[in-house]
């Protein structure tokens, strides 16, 4: 029997709504007691001749009992089938709950392809049942000016297809409830068995027959011998890894070890270069000085001597300028001192005065000038014993600081520069 475009309709949008878990509302169609009565007058009969012989004759009512009954049987074994796969949802194993779902999934998708065929056939036979009592009920008005008296026999038919056709709409909606109810536990076990398996894992690999797919218990099972097997092998090669990783500590150490005091080493070494030849300018440098303090004290003597002889001379010019202001000085050229000569004596006595003073500033600046030598060759002195104690140490300590040393060669060149011989000279 061909399916009905409506149906087919029907039967794709609620494909969806089983997939994704949702129920499918379906109402039954509904017929008002017109349409019952004619299509109960309009039903064929067995033979395919109408009635009155003007329409089709009615449905044999004994192929639409057993077709009843057939459905009857259908519906109590999918009721007894969906009693068996509710019961058995309280099974623990985890892989036997996926294959039963899947297989529960299975049964009940052709159980509800089933119904939805069954459904449809029903629903086909209904409109055909339908148009059949629209067109006896046409006829019936058009000979019922005509033929106004019905048998017994009609009546009798009438009520028997108004009651089989109730009872044919029971069953339909009966029926569509089953199906409906089908449809939200597919819906349920589908929903059950993604979150049993994951969505990434689609549901067609887990039913088939022959695939490598293992549930997660498997997957655990499996993963705990081998997580066993690798901690055995990782306490069988814990000594040797133990001992390898020990003696490769110990050998980066010593070579790490070996390389600090390498660097340490040459760098000590570059700094004693270069101690060695500042030491020996600052020793040229010392003599240098040691020679411009002995000429500066050779002029300071000589200075020294005039300044004595000019002290000398100028008390003797004193008491000659006392004796000429007396008038009891001693005669030149038969004439005493005073006029022209006193004159020339108080200037000699000026120039002599005025050269005392440049001596005596030009003496002051000469002694600092020697002190200041003389604090400088002491300080040299000092560095070049200390650099040669340091020399001495750094020959048998090779971990000296290039931190200190690099301070002690700042402070040495800073008090070097205050003493810079150029300076000296200059105010010499």
């Amino acid at each position: 029997m061909a399916n009905d475009p409506g149906d087919s309709s029907k039967k794709e949008s609620s494909k969806p709504s089983a997939s994704t878990g949702g129920k499918t509302n379906i109402k039954p169609a509904t017929a008002t007691p017109t349409s019952i009565d004619s299509t109960i007058k309009s039903a064929p009969k067995d033979g395919g001749e109408p009635i009155d012989g003007s329409g089709p004759q009615p449905v044999d009512i004994h192929e639409l009992q057993a077709k009843i009954e057939a459905q009857d049987l259908e519906i109590i074994k999918l009721m007894k089938m969906l009693q068996m796969y509710v019961g058995n949802e309280g099974q623990n194993i985890r892989e036997a709950k996926i294959l039963e779902l899947s297989k529960r999934n299975r049964d009940l998708n052709l159980a509800l392809e089933k119904e939805r065929r069954c459904a449809s056939r029903w629903k086909h036979q209904y409109h055909i049942a339908q148009e059949e009592l629209v067109k006896k009920k046409q006829e019936e008005e058009a000979s019922l000016n005509t033929d106004e008296r019905k048998t017994d026999k009609e009546v009798k038919e009438l009520q028997e297809w108004k009651e089989r056709y109730n009872q044919t709409n029971v069953k339909l909606l009966e029926v569509q409830a089953a199906r409906s109810m089908l449809v939200a536990e597919v819906s349920k076990l589908q929903h059950a068995l993604h979150r049993e398996v994951g969505d990434h894992i689609p549901i067609s690999k887990v039913l088939e027959e022959g695939g490598d797919w293992k549930g997660r218990s498997q997957q655990i099972c499996i993963l705990k011998d081998k997580l066993a097997e690798l901690k055995s092998k990782l306490r069988e090669q814990t000594a040797h890894v133990n001992e390898h990783n020990q003696n490769n500590y110990f050998e980066s150490a010593q070579k790490q070890e070996y390389e600090q005091i390498s660097a340490k080493f040459l760098a000590c070494r570059e700094e004693l270069k270069n101690t060695k030849q500042k030491l020996t300018g600052v020793l040229a440098r010392r003599n240098v000085l040691e020679n411009e303090l002995k000429v500066a004290k050779e002029k300071m003597s000589l200075l020294i001597g005039k300044s004595d002889n000019d002290d000398r001379l100028i008390t003797a010019l004193r008491l000659e300028l006392e004796a000429q202001r007396q008038g009891q000085g001693p005669t030149l050229y038969g004439q005493k001192v005073g006029g022209p000569l006193s004159l020339d004596l108080v200037q000699r006595q000026h120039r002599l005065a005025a050269s005392f003073q440049d001596l005596k500033r030009h003496c002051y600046q000469q002694e600092l000038q020697i002190q200041a030598q003389a604090e400088l060759i002491d300080y040299l002195r000092a560095i070049a014993s200390s650099q040669h104690e340091e020399e001495v140490v750094k020959n048998g300590i090779y971990d000296v600081g290039n931190s200190t040393s690099e301070i002690s060669m700042t402070s040495k060149s800073s008090v070097l520069s205050q003493f810079d011989p150029n300076k000296l000279l200059e105010v010499q």
